[in-house]
């Protein structure tokens, strides 16, 4: 009977065998005190039933060693009931397999202490379907150490929400591995604060698609150090829009390579200010297409400096409308070799003024 079970000594109810406790009641459960719970063995925590396992009360669950916890199954984790699993302590959840996890639920998981949370290691937290682990508080995701995030799954880390993706740490995101990184999703890439984006190192820079990059709001790139702007390779500078390259701090612009300029759109060329165009080195005037000289409006023209406008090459000349070298000041003009001047068709040359003809 049931009263049997609660006079039972715990040295008793330690000789019970597998077979016996897979045979608990409900009501025989209840009369197991917490104290003989915990001398209950490994294989016979493992031998519980999910209705018994649903039925052990608080104390119960609390009583449990770490060893007994260590043994707890999927399907039994499944049954622990909301109000048990918010008892279990960090010592007891650091110690759940990353198999019995997997049977955790979300609102399992919500129901547990931030401390028991945050007590998961590297090897458990890949075990947390995407569901569960989709239901991390930002201050529970915020509390995984660094050592952890290197465990987390890409599905995990593309299901993260905007809450979540800004919860994260600079420390965080820097022990990410490459693949983690480009798991982001494009609309992950683009709620980044300025301060995640700041604290981003070549490694992660480098990890980042065309597409991520893309994805970057503009608040993000306005901040970029000329430093990060050297991180990203050519394809990724030229996946950058204009709305993004008009963000850019001009100390930034003035940095582009000449491999970095030329990949740029001409969409994107033609937000240039006239300051910018005036900073870039004579590599990169050298390296600008044809098509995106023709991209470039009267505005940015003025910025041309008489030191760079020797490097425009004979191909480059011949991209200028004739709006554009209308636009051309005598100074500009008088900074123009020979042979450039011989490179000027009819329909440009007619369009200078007298003054600008002479300057030429």
């Amino acid at each position: 009977s049931s009263d049997e079970w609660a006079s039972l000594s715990n040295a008793q109810v330690a000789s019970l065998t597998p077979a016996q406790a897979g045979t608990l009641t409900v009501t025989e459960i209840a009369e197991i005190a917490p104290a003989q719970i915990a001398s209950l063995g490994s294989a016979d925590i493992a031998a519980l039933t999910t209705s018994i396992i649903r039925a052990l009360g608080t104390a119960q669950i609390q009583a449990l060693t770490q060893g007994q916890v260590g043994t707890l199954s999927a399907t039994q984790l499944a049954a622990v009931s909301l109000a048990d699993i918010a008892a279990l302590g960090s010592d007891q959840s650091r110690v759940l397999t990353s198999t019995a996890l997997a049977g955790l639920g979300s609102a399992q998981l919500v129901a547990m202490s931030s401390t028991s949370v945050e007590a998961l290691n590297q090897i458990q937290v890949p075990g947390l379907t995407v569901a569960t682990f989709d239901a991390l508080t930002t201050t529970e995701l915020a509390g995984l150490v660094n050592n952890q995030m290197p465990s987390v799954t890409v599905a995990q880390i593309a299901s993260l929400s905007t809450a979540q993706v800004q919860a994260l740490g600079t420390g965080q995101l820097l022990a990410l591995s490459t693949a983690q990184l480009a798991a982001l999703t494009t609309a992950q890439i683009a709620t980044l604060t300025t301060t995640q984006v700041a604290g981003l190192g070549s490694t992660q820079f480098k990890a980042l698609t065309n597409q991520q990059i893309a994805a970057l709001n503009t608040t993000d790139t306005a901040t970029l150090l000329p430093a990060q702007i050297g991180f990203l390779s050519s394809s990724q500078v030229g996946a950058l829009g204009s709305a993004q390259v008009s963000a850019l701090l001009p100390g930034t612009v003035d940095s582009l390579t000449p491999a970095q300029l030329a990949s740029l759109g001409t969409s994107a060329i033609a937000v240039l200010t006239s300051t910018e165009v005036s900073a870039l080195t004579t590599g990169c005037i050298a390296a600008i297409s044809t098509l995106q000289v023709a991209a470039l409006t009267t505005a940015e023209l003025a910025g041309l400096t008489t030191a760079q406008v020797p490097f425009l090459s004979s191909a480059q000349i011949g991209a200028l409308s004739a709006v554009d070298v209308a636009s051309l000041t005598t100074t500009q003009l008088g900074a123009f070799t020979y042979p450039q001047a011989m490179d000027f068709s009819l329909n440009q040359l007619h369009a200078l003024s007298q003054s600008q003809f002479r300057a030429l």
